[in-house]
């Protein structure tokens, strides 16, 4: 898919998500401001993303999963991950956090073919949280500073990366009861982390694609915007897009990236018939929008 297809689409599924949030019955019950515990349900939806950050080719997949959050004290399952508390007050936060990334296999890769795939990888590590401003109304503006250890399937350590941001949130204060978030940001990777998505080795280099070692340092820099609604407490659909940039990073003269800039997109609506009748607790409530960033 080349850059003015990816507009395209991006526009209809605009379009679409638009569409959904203006015709549905504006129901939407009151907030008490304390979420169930635990909720279950599943999304179906779609994404579209790069191959990694700086390919020229992409994945479009459809969504269909399981949809699992809890709320507790000291864990936390939301749609971007797990987390376990460590520490919390008033305006800090720190967590340690779980993740992982889409394998890329380089059959299907023409800037890799012949080369090793990058494999699954999954990552944890430690979160700081700190909030910088809140007006009481739902605004908040975070600092978030994520560290995380990666590895890769097979039980390797594939280096670490260090992902700060600033996200600044509004919630349910905008047009068709929609709640929104923003956040800038970069990513920082060892060079042991980098090699692995941007490094040539010897063995794998050619004339269109000479060997490279990937140094430590930034990689890209990142923005992100994100809008989403509740329906009936059960039904709540989201819609996001994330652009980031390599201009200027420590790999932009990798062989292996082939455009700049990238843009991911996805829509999704997530139905949860299930939630308990107890509530979060407010001593360890996160000061992070996740029902935001979640249902």
């Amino acid at each position: 898919m080349d850059s003015r297809q990816g507009v395209s689409v991006m526009i209809k599924v605009v379009i679409f998500f638009c569409f959904v949030i203006y015709s549905a019955t504006p129901c939407i019950a009151e907030q008490s401001g304390k979420l169930p515990l635990w909720q279950v349900g599943a999304s179906l939806g779609a994404l579209s993303t790069p191959h990694y950050a700086g390919s020229d080719q992409r994945y479009n997949l459809p969504l269909v999963m399981p949809a699992i959050i809890y709320r507790g004290d000291r864990f936390r399952s939301r749609p971007d991950g797990l987390r376990g508390l460590l520490f919390m007050s008033e305006n800090v936060v720190v967590d340690i956090g779980f993740g992982g990334l889409l394998p890329v296999y380089s059959s299907n890769n023409r800037a890799r073919k012949g080369m090793p795939d990058i494999p699954l990888t999954g990552e944890i590590g430690p979160r700081l949280v700190i909030k910088l401003y809140g007006n009481g109304e739902g605004v908040d503006v975070l600092a978030r500073v994520p560290w995380r250890v990666v590895g890769s399937i097979d039980g390797t350590t594939a280096g670490w990366t260090l992902a700060p941001d600033i996200l600044i949130t509004n919630i349910e204060k905008l047009p068709w009861g929609l709640s929104a978030y923003v956040s800038a940001g970069l990513k920082y990777g060892s060079s042991q982390y980098n090699d692995l998505t941007y490094g040539v080795d010897e063995l794998y280099s050619a004339p269109s694609r000479p060997a490279y070692r990937a140094r430590e340092g930034i990689t890209s820099y990142s923005f992100m915007i994100s809008a989403g609604r509740r329906f009936n407490n059960k039904f709540a659909t989201r819609f996001f897009l994330h652009w980031q940039t390599l201009a200027g990073s420590i790999v932009a003269d990798s062989p292996l990236v082939k455009t700049e800039n990238d843009l991911s997109f996805g829509l999704w609506l997530t139905w949860y018939p299930w939630k308990s009748k107890s509530k979060q607790s407010d001593k360890h409530r996160l000061p992070e929008p996740e029902e935001d960033i979640g249902i």
